[in-house]
């Protein structure tokens, strides 16, 4: 779904559906649209602090309702943990609470402990308070409930949760937010800004394949925001849910549509074939709608010299022709 964005500035034009990337260099700008989604479906009043972030969204010129997604958003690795602690406002007491109110086995499990503990009130009253006049004990069964509250979270192994990884965290979140909302009949909507800081490309490859099945299956959808070369994954299905934002947004377009315009401007005839082209497309794709950042050629020798004397093996991977090396000099 193509959401337009418009505020007082400036109109933008962003593809929401499935596993969402956002890759580019323009983290200020990147940080500034997702705030502006999260603050406009959050339903909250707009301060006069927030003038920035004001704004309308529309689908198909049709405005949607500020109510239109639940939003989800995580900007760090302290909010990852915040949220799988049982506090009062966290997603996973939320989570516990409702699963103690609509479980019977749990409700009847609350019921027995709340017999035991009128049993223990008796003999107290029996017993301590006796020669008391009008004095006795009682407890409200309401604050049973505390004691979910009052619980900690621990690893399998008992460790704190800050023991474990960073993926895990990331892991356990997405499955949060799953559970919460299976039922609830809400377009979900979960963000997870500069996860290439947080995951090695392996473990972000992992988490995506999470995320584009859950996309598939239920109310989720996902955007992730990436600024680091090489991260963001490209194939021919997902080519669409790829927006770049450097000094320009683009949304790019499908995959045979890219592929026919490669073919067709490439400087020199070649054979063309996907894993070719997928390979190229994710180590360019950050770059996209950048101005010409000029390297000097004494600054690529000196970062030679120096990775070669610390052992960095920095050798270039494709080579070029003088036909190749001519169209880049005259662009």
């Amino acid at each position: 779904m193509i959401l337009n964005i418009k505020n007082k500035a400036k109109s933008y034009e962003v593809n929401i559906g499935g596993a969402n990337q956002w890759s580019g260099t323009n983290i200020i700008e990147k940080d500034m649209l997702l705030n502006m989604i999260t603050k406009y479906f959050s339903e909250e009043k707009y301060k006069e602090y927030d003038g920035k972030l004001e704004c309308t969204i529309y689908s198909n010129k049709e405005e949607l309702g500020r109510g239109y997604y639940t939003v989800y958003q995580f900007n760090s690795r302290e909010e990852l943990f915040s949220q799988l602690k049982i506090g009062k406002n966290t997603y996973m007491f939320k989570y516990i609470s409702n699963r103690v109110l609509s479980e019977y086995n749990t409700m009847i499990g609350m019921e027995k402990i709340s017999d035991e503990l009128t049993n223990i009130y008796k003999y107290l009253n029996e017993e301590i308070f006796q020669e008391f006049d009008n004095v006795e004990l009682d407890f409200e069964i309401s604050k049973l409930f505390n004691i979910i509250q009052d619980s900690i979270i621990f690893d399998k192994s008992g460790n704190d949760i800050h023991n474990l990884s960073i993926f895990e965290l990331i892991k356990n979140n997405i499955k949060l937010i799953e559970k919460l909302e299976k039922n609830s009949g809400n377009k979900v909507l979960v963000i997870f800004k500069n996860i290439d800081h947080l995951l090695t490309k392996e473990e972000y490859k992992k988490i995506y394949k999470l995320a584009t099945n859950l996309s598939d299956i239920t109310n989720m959808q996902f955007i992730f925001t990436l600024s680091i070369d090489g991260y963001c994954i490209v194939n021919e299905n997902n080519i669409e849910e790829i927006l770049v934002v450097n000094d320009e947004e683009i949304t790019l377009p499908e995959y045979e549509r890219i592929r026919e315009f490669v073919q067709n401007n490439y400087p020199i005839n070649i054979e063309l074939n996907d894993k070719w082209l997928i390979e190229n497309l994710e180590n360019c794709i950050n770059r996209l709608g950048r101005g010409c950042e000029p390297t000097e050629l004494t600054a690529e020798i000196i970062l030679s010299i120096i990775n070669k004397t610390i052992h960095i093996n920095c050798s270039r991977k494709f080579r070029v022709n003088n036909i190749e090396l001519d169209f880049i000099k005259s662009n």
